[in-house]
Order: C-alpha cells, then structure tokens, then sequence
C-alpha cells in the first residue's frame, strides 16, 4: 500500500479559522415544568363548536341555546320568566364530554415521569428568549378530544327531515374537516410573576401583579417569538396573561346526524329531534418549562454546566441581539460561488415568510420597514455593510465579499412587529379568531 497517499491532516487545517471548544461553565442552569389549567382549552373548544354550528344557519335561526355545563345563570341575563319554562323552537341544545383516555396512540402518555419530561425541554427550543438575565421559556403541545352531542327540536315531521337533510350537506355528515385558527392559550399566573422577579420588575404579591405592567409587556414581547396579551378572563373576573398561537390546527369528524320519532301529544305529533355527533380534536398547552439562572420554587432540575459544544469562530462571534436590543429573528448560511470584486446583491424575498405581510402593511404607510427589521452580513468573522432595498427586496454589500461562506441574520423588533399583526388582523382582544383563507377540508 502506497503510504503517500495517506496522510496526517491536523483538525486546524480543516477550517479556514481554528476551531475552540467551548466548556459551557458559566451558565448553570434551573428548570421548572408548570402545568396549566385545561380550563382554558376546554371553554374555547366548546366557544369554537358553538360557532362554527351557528355559521351554518341564518342569525336568529334558534329560539333558545342551551349548552350543558355553562354557568348556572347565565339564561337568566337573556331570558324571561316564560322562556325560562317553556322553550320556544326550533331550540339548540349543546352537551360537550372531554375523552379523558385519548393520548394519541401514545404520543401523550402521562406516565413518563418528570426526569424524561426535563430531557425532552430544551431551553434552546425557548421561544421566549433572555439572553442578558438567561431566562428562557419553552412550551409543549398536546391534543384535547371533546365529543359534542348537537341536539336541535322542532315542531313537526316535515321541518325536521328538511333540517337533517340540510345538515347532513352542510356539517359533512360522516366527513372530516379542519381548519387553521389563532388562539389565546393562558400562561399561569405563579410562571409570570417567577418571569418578572427574574427580570428584576417589581411584584405585588397582594394582588399577584406586576407593578409596572406596561413596561413588562414591553419586556416579554421584545424577548419572545411569540406575542404576549394581559386582557380580562371572564371566568376569573381579573386580567392575566396569554399568549397568541397562529394557525393551530382544530379537526373535526362528524359522526352523521339522526332523525328520532318525535313525541305523541293527545292526537298530535310533536317535538322532532334532530341529532348530530361530532369528535373535535383541539390543541392544548401541556406544560411549560422555564429555565433561569436563579434558584426555583417548586421543582429544580439538572445542571446544564459541563457540556461541550462545537463552535466555528466565525459563528460564534455573531452576537444574538443587535445595538438596538432586537434579538435574531433568523439567521442562514450565504454562499457565493463565484467571488468577484464586485459589490455582492443578496435577494431576500423568500427569507421573510411571516414578516412580509407586516412589511407590505408598514411600506403602505409610507413608512421603512428598517423601523423594525436590520441584516447583518458576517463574512470572515467581519460585519460587512449593506445597504437595504425594500421596493427589490435585496441587500448590496458596501466592499466585496472576501470568502465564499458568510451567514446572514435578521433582527427584528418583537414588540413591534407583534403589534402591527395584531392591528393589521384586528384580533387583539379575540382569543380565538378565523383565517378564511386557510379553510382545510379533508
């Protein structure tokens, strides 16, 4: 064997710049799992059904809704004494039941333990972001099913078969569909405030409140990929925090609807009911995990001390968040494949997937969006200078790339662009809100 052709190639030689092992010993991380109340889920499940039954008929349609488990008086806020007696028809009546043994196919199963749960966090997974005070925040996701019984009584035969044949069409009976939709999930009251000590806000633990919300709003939705809201919860009476999800995925399946034989009143026939079956498979928050540098309250997890990373030194010296304190919306590799000395052009138009619609919104107002959205270029472990073109959608470098590799990150302001969306759907103050365009049916 030809020993020439085999030869000694040290690791440094590999990369154009050396390469560090970096031992990650100033961080020593603690993490909490908080588990949230399904409540929350449960009363949106059944608000969504609730409305998407109503769509199919005309407004006004029922004389009377009644859903099981509502409050006790809440009839009595929109009914009259007589009403309260005898319903008039056609009448709507609701009864929801949660399937407490659904895990789908075992991918929700409870019975793993809390260490495999810390395994399965991780705090770079965080959508909410502190790099100063190193305070992250995780979610996992899991599924509700809910089964609906829909039960709609009319007067006579005639009205009835006319009311199954309607619904079999309109509500896909033996069918499935589903649909994308925005929803407020609630983020725990005890994990905020934990948030807001670490941060170093001042806490009212009278009335469990941030003193100074208005700039811990600021905070969270600065730091996080997702908007935070503090609205009013109208089964608590009190304002708490939640947090925005776009096109979370709701899957129904209807079960058929059925046609019974009324009831016999003297010599008459009376009060059809019409009945549907419907499975809803709907999104819930699981737990969230939170990691900080400080001691936790309730259940302390691992160190994250003593691991060892790999890192490229070009990019370790890009910095997470920029002279603006906008953290890094995203970030990928540019390679140019013939260098030349000339100024380099980047398009960027396929790289602003949500971002492009409140960019269109805030350039209709007249307005840069370099108010909220700034690229950096890092080519050779050096920033390079660009100059933006928001009508073409590109990026010119200022002098000429000097390797072909460079990595390009784009900072945005949270906070900022958290609230355009919201204005720009006006779904600010409603926890679930539709996307017509984004209707699936299968």
């Amino acid at each position: 064997m030809d020993s020439d052709r085999y030869k000694k190639v040290e690791l440094s030689q590999m990369f154009s710049k050396p390469i560090e092992l970096h031992k990650d010993i100033h961080r020593n991380l603690n993490m909490s799992l908080c588990i949230p109340s399904v409540n929350n889920t449960y009363s949106m499940c059944i608000e969504y059904i609730k409305d998407w039954l109503l769509d199919g008929f005309d407004e006004n349609y029922f004389k009377s809704i009644y859903i099981d488990y509502k409050h006790i008086f809440d009839d009595f806020r929109s009914m009259t004494n007589r009403e309260l007696i005898k319903r008039n028809k056609p009448s709507l009546a609701i009864t929801p039941r949660v399937d407490q043994e659904f895990n789908r196919d075992n991918l929700d199963l409870y019975n793993l333990g809390t260490n495999l749960y810390y395994n399965n966090a991780r705090y770079q997974d965080s959508f909410f972001t502190d790099y100063k005070q190193n305070n992250y925040l995780s979610l996992a996701m899991d599924v509700l099913k809910m089964e609906f019984t829909i039960r709609i009584r009319v007067s006579n035969l005639g009205h009835a078969q006319d009311l199954q044949r309607f619904m079999r069409m309109r509500f896909r009976a033996l069918g499935t569909q589903g649909r994308e939709v925005d929803m407020d999930f609630h983020v725990p009251t005890d994990l905020i405030l934990k948030v807001a000590k670490d941060a170093g806000f001042d806490v009212n633990m009278n009335t469990l409140s941030v003193v100074n919300n208005g700039e811990f709003m600021y905070y969270l939705n600065s730091n996080s990929l997702l908007p935070f809201l503090y609205k009013h919860r109208a089964g608590t009476n009190n304002f708490q925090y939640f947090l925005k999800m776009s096109n979370m995925y709701v899957h129904i399946r209807n079960n058929g609807v059925t046609l019974d034989e009324g009831e016999r009143q003297g010599h008459i026939m009376n009060n059809y009911n019409v009945e549907m079956n419907i499975e809803v498979r709907f999104p819930s928050p699981k737990f969230y995990a939170y990691y900080s540098m400080s001691k936790q309250e309730y259940i302390k997890a691992p160190n994250a001390d003593g691991s060892y990373s790999l890192y490229a030194l070009t990019a370790s010296k890009i910095p997470k968040v920029n002279d603006k304190g906008w953290r890094q919306y995203l970030s990928t590799d540019y390679v140019e494949k013939n260098l030349s000395e000339e100024k380099e052009v980047i398009h960027f138009d396929e790289l602003m997937g949500d971002l492009r619609e409140v960019i269109d919104y805030v350039k209709g107002q007249y307005l840069s969006p370099s108010v909220f959205v700034e690229f950096k270029l890092f080519n050779d472990s050096k920033e390079i200078d660009l100059d933006t073109n928001w009508n073409e959608y590109t990026i010119t470098t200022k002098t000429p790339l000097e390797k072909k590799a460079s990595f390009l990150v784009i900072y945005v302001d949270l906070n900022y662009f958290h609230e355009m969306n919201m204005q720009l759907h006006d779904n600010k103050n409603d926890r679930i809100s539709y996307m017509k365009s984004k209707q699936i049916r299968k």
